[in-house]
């Protein structure tokens, strides 16, 4: 079993290995806003880490992969695809 194990954890570094990687540019500007604009829409406690992903992804033109609620909610309010 232990065998199975460390075969299955090296498949996964690998697929976690081969996943496209992007530079983060954080735009404060765009930060603010979207929290402006979620807050507008009576989402509420969405953090900043979230609105950096989010901004990230909107830039590069990204999809977020989450079972995070959070990164439903902003959906709504941003327009981007949440794959879950």
């Amino acid at each position: 079993m232990l065998f199975r194990s460390l075969r299955q954890e090296k498949k996964l570094l690998s697929l976690l290995g081969s996943i496209k990687k992007i530079q983060m540019h954080i735009i404060w500007n765009e930060i603010i806003e979207l929290q402006f604009r979620c807050l507008k829409k009576g989402i509420n406690g969405i953090g900043i880490p979230d609105l950096m992903i989010v901004q990230n992804a909107k830039q590069n033109n990204c999809n977020i992969y989450s079972l995070d609620k959070h990164f439903n909610a902003i959906r709504k309010v941003v327009g981007i695809d949440v794959m879950q």
